[in-house]
């Protein structure tokens, strides 16, 4: 694959362009050097400045996050209620995209507010709940939480992240079955 170089002035930006393709997710590494030639990588205002040889290493991410583990396991029977669910991620999470508007508990007496969550660090959510009637239940997180690179989840690895009926991830649970 082919690629242009553009400054922007204005953002102080190189701009790097792929030509007849797109740049797949992965890590880059980008050589800037003057290769041997008399004159040598010079700033913009000509004035005098050069530059050795540079070497930038790049990482493309545009794959959304997605939840790999919970607890409680999906589909469980419990006798007494759970304090906390948790949630998995497969990579670090912006926690600052998250608020409890994200997370959504529905139990046998309809939606039912969550009582807040860990301010988290890393890949793991936990939610504090104290609904302890019998029936079933169901906690959804997502779709608008993003990576660290900003992308918002992608629960089902298709395009386009973030998609409200496909890449938010639910659990469900059921407390105290005997009684429902």
């Amino acid at each position: 694959m082919d690629y242009t170089f553009s400054y922007d002035g204005a953002s102080d930006e190189i701009i790097l362009t792929s030509i007849g393709g797109d740049f797949g997710e992965g890590a880059y590494a980008i050589a800037v050097s003057d290769a041997g030639v008399t004159s040598a990588i010079r700033d913009l205002a000509s004035t005098g400045n050069t530059m050795g040889s540079a070497a930038f290493h790049v990482t493309i991410d545009t794959n959304g996050p997605r939840v790999t583990a919970g607890a409680p396991a999906p589909g469980s029977y419990l006798d007494t209620a759970p304090a906390e669910v948790a949630f998995d991620f497969d990579e670090e999470i912006d926690w600052s995209t998250i608020s409890t508007a994200d997370i959504l508990l529905t139990g046998p007496n309809g939606v039912t507010m969550i009582d807040g969550f860990d301010t988290p660090t890393g890949t793991r959510l936990v939610v504090h709940v104290s609904e302890t009637t019998a029936g079933r239940y169901t906690m959804t997180v997502g779709p608008n939480l993003t990576d660290l690179a900003g992308n918002a989840m992608n629960q089902n690895s298709v395009s386009p992240n973030g998609d409200a009926s496909a890449d938010a991830f639910s659990v469900d649970w059921v407390v105290n079955p005997q009684k429902t």
